[in-house]
């Protein structure tokens, strides 16, 4: 009896659990991302990476210390991520 499958299979085996995985293929795609604006891989991936580009987006409009730290411990360069918070909170206009 098939069992339907209410998780989005990011990739085709997992071998690991999701959480690792998330931590070791989704930042690589997530700098390139928010660097450059557009990243070149398959569409599944490219909506998985989304969310959480999203969340850096929102976090730099909170704009404050501790959103700065949460965004640190996801993308490990600090100028990325002091440029992201720079071009965002301008076009905010905080």
């Amino acid at each position: 009896m098939k069992v339907s499958r209410k998780v989005n299979m990011t990739y085709h085996r997992p071998a690991h659990p999701p959480t690792l995985l998330l931590l070791t293929h989704l930042p690589p795609l997530l700098l390139p991302a928010i660097r450059h604006g557009r990243i070149k891989t398959t569409l599944i991936r490219a909506k998985a990476v989304r969310k959480y580009v999203d969340k850096m987006i929102g976090l730099s409009k909170r704009g404050d210390l501790h959103a700065r730290r949460q965004a640190l411990g996801w993308m490990y360069d600090k100028d990325l991520v002091a440029a992201l918070f720079e071009q965002v909170g301008v076009g905010v206009g905080v």
